[in-house]
């Protein structure tokens, strides 16, 4: 069996430029290290990163955040030179973990109706659709998105 050339680790404000970055290739619309350190501020929130072995080099990153029963995923980003590997699976698993072990019973995200490979991963981790937001991400030439709104029991 061999080593996995990942590894998973909490998340921390250093780490956020690089996050950043890795946002900014993984998405159209990029937040910045300012923004994403907002998020990191809220109560209840936390954070994993995935770093490359020997390098250390961050590559994939997610947010989320857990309030008394509640949680939500915040963001979450994969370098798209990685993407395909499980990376993704592995930080939503990770963050799901800590929030129910922070209390919280139902996990909640929202998914752009054009994120296809976001929506199949989260579908596959047992998430389900609760409502839907008409026009709520704006895209490249003032194009309108809908969110899926979804949740899961943890």
């Amino acid at each position: 069996m061999t080593q996995s050339p990942y590894q998973l680790s909490a998340l921390q404000k250093t780490d956020l430029k690089e996050a950043a970055n890795v946002y900014g290739r993984a998405f159209v619309e990029p937040w910045g290290e300012a923004a994403l350190l907002e998020l990191l501020r809220m109560k209840g929130a936390f954070g994993y990163r995935v770093t490359e072995n020997g390098s250390k080099k961050l590559v994939a990153f997610v947010l989320a955040r857990s309030l008394f029963e509640e949680a939500e995923i915040l963001t979450i980003a994969v370098d798209p030179i990685v993407q395909g590997q499980g990376l993704a699976f592995t930080l939503m698993q990770a963050a799901e973990v800590q929030a129910k072990a922070q209390g919280a019973e139902k996990m909640f995200l929202e998914v752009a109706a054009d994120n296809k490979q976001a929506q199949g991963l989260y579908f596959k981790l047992g998430y389900e659709e609760l409502s839907r937001r008409k026009g709520y991400y704006k895209r490249v030439g003032g194009i309108r998105v809908d969110a899926y709104n979804l949740w899961k029991k943890l």
